[in-house]
């Protein structure tokens, strides 16, 4: 799902104030960026396109995170515990800690 505050804030920080600028920009309707900032879902590509108008990675626009439950046994006890995070790495420093 797109983390429209983190557009927002990179938006601002490039000096893009409004929609309608970064549709000029990027060549995405501005129904289509108003459509995806509501909360629907959106193509890869249109990320894509957004992405290389802000000169930044795909994944600074996609909220990427999960909730992960993991089992660990600790002195013959399961144990469960869920992590929310955004790749297995850091599940695996979280589990660690």
């Amino acid at each position: 799902m797109l983390d429209v505050g983190n557009l927002k804030k990179i938006m601002l920080a490039k000096g893009i104030n409004s929609l309608k600028e970064l549709s000029m920009k990027s060549g995405v309707p501005y129904s289509t960026l108003h459509y995806m900032l509501s909360g629907h879902d959106m193509y890869v590509g249109t990320i894509a396109m957004i992405a290389r108008t802000l000169n930044e990675p795909i994944e600074s626009f996609i909220n990427i995170a999960n909730t992960y439950i993991i089992y660990y046994e600790k002195e013959g006890v399961v144990h469960r515990k869920n992590i929310v995070a955004n790749s297995l790495y850091e599940v695996t420093a979280c589990y660690m800690m």
